[in-house]
């Protein structure tokens, strides 16, 4: 449960990240989040087993779903149509980080290709990808931080089994979809674009305007 809660309230934060306006309703969700964890803590350290009130949860995600909702249709449409700044500093280091993590990320799941019955490597890869996705979040690179939270989604929903084949192909065509994403991200910012990065749709509307 504690390890639940701290993942369903990153997720609710990310829309705010994002931009969204939802402050004060996450703020007192994570007042009431900070003290369900203290609790946990607690009653783990007297040797009892952590109990997390559902409710709480029900209540991130709800709270998620609507800055999501707010954002998505409207403003994520204007940061693709307007091709929003990126500040080139933040981007630069987020470039940096980016490669470091995929690196990273691929030698996880070699290793687990290897190892299918350990679970490790998928913990560890699932802590990669948000690191990424936070990072391009951060940096206004929307699209990418939807890929990096799928393929992390992906992976928390396996659990500690093994994939299968099918499995395994998704996450391949995942992982090599972020690092495409990423690499035409890179090859934009060496060409000095300033415009969104991660927009693959404005940089396909010049082709698509009637003529």
């Amino acid at each position: 449960p504690v390890a639940e809660l701290a993942e369903t309230w990153s997720d609710a934060l990310d829309p705010l990240i994002a931009g969204a306006n939802n402050q004060q309703t996450l703020q007192n969700l994570s007042d009431k989040a900070l003290g369900a964890l203290n609790a946990m803590l607690d009653s783990i350290e007297e040797g009892n087993k952590p109990v997390l009130d559902p409710a709480l949860l029900d209540d991130f995600r709800s709270a998620g779903n609507e800055v999501a909702a707010d954002i998505q249709p409207g403003d994520q449409q204007g940061e693709e149509s307007a091709g929003e700044p990126v500040d080139l500093e933040v981007l630069e280091i987020f470039l940096e980080e980016a490669g470091e993590i995929l690196d990273q990320l691929e030698q996880l799941l070699d290793d687990w290709r290897k190892e299918p019955a350990n679970h490790q490597f998928n913990q560890e890869a699932q802590r990669a990808l948000h690191t990424l996705k936070g990072g391009a979040r951060l940096s206004q690179l929307s699209d990418l931080g939807n890929q990096a939270h799928g393929l992390e989604t992906r992976l928390i929903d396996l659990g500690g089994n093994e994939p299968d084949e099918a499995a395994w192909q998704a996450i391949t065509e995942d992982h090599d979809a972020i690092v495409a994403r990423v690499a035409e991200i890179r090859q934009r910012y060496e060409q000095g674009s300033t415009a969104q990065p991660a927009d693959q749709k404005t940089a396909d509307k010049p082709e698509e305007k009637p003529e």
